[in-house]
């Protein structure tokens, strides 16, 4: 058994070295089209140039593969959250779970049972929230407003993630009332 084992993280080696190259390792070089399907069907094969079919054969060489590819997809995260920040939509929702966890605390702390009706209220708020985050027509209404806003066509295919997001903060920025 312990020649296995060896042998799985010898391969897993080999394959994590070989395996930026066939992956979008940048979001400058991701197509946004394929960043938006990593998020909505949380299947990290999307960040990979090549997708196949998976076949017996290749669920094995899959899980080899996860971590490298795990690691591939927290580098393109980190990639955006440093050019574009979070969103004024998830720091609210954090707001909303950092006012739930404090209403818990001191319903523990006081033994206030009355906390527990607005701990209800905050969670439904932030269940609002949450379904409004994951509503679709987010991704598919911007792509119409930046290519109003840009004055070009936009191919979801092919525009790299980094430029997409960038197209939205102009457009933000030039519609944003002067201070």
């Amino acid at each position: 058994m312990n020649y296995l084992s060896a042998i799985k993280a010898t391969a897993a080696k080999r394959l994590a070295s070989l395996f930026p190259v066939r992956c979008y390792t940048t979001i400058d070089t991701l197509p946004v089209w394929w960043w938006y399907m990593v998020h909505n069907e949380n299947d990290l094969s999307y960040i990979r140039k090549r997708r196949r079919d998976v076949t017996w054969w290749r669920r094995i060489v899959w899980r080899l593969q996860a971590e490298a590819l795990e690691r591939v997809w927290e580098s393109l995260y980190d990639q955006y959250i440093k050019r574009f920040g979070f969103s004024a939509e998830l720091l609210a929702i954090v707001r909303k779970q950092k006012e739930i966890a404090k209403l818990r605390l001191k319903m523990g702390l006081n033994g206030d049972r009355s906390q527990q009706t607005f701990i209800e209220i905050a969670n439904a708020e932030l269940q609002r929230m949450l379904d409004a985050s994951k509503s679709e027509g987010d991704f598919f209404s911007s792509k119409p407003w930046i290519e109003k806003g840009m004055g070009f066509q936009i191919d979801l295919m092919t525009t790299p993630t980094a430029a997409y997001y960038g197209y939205i903060k102009v457009i933000e920025q030039m519609n944003a009332p002067d201070k």
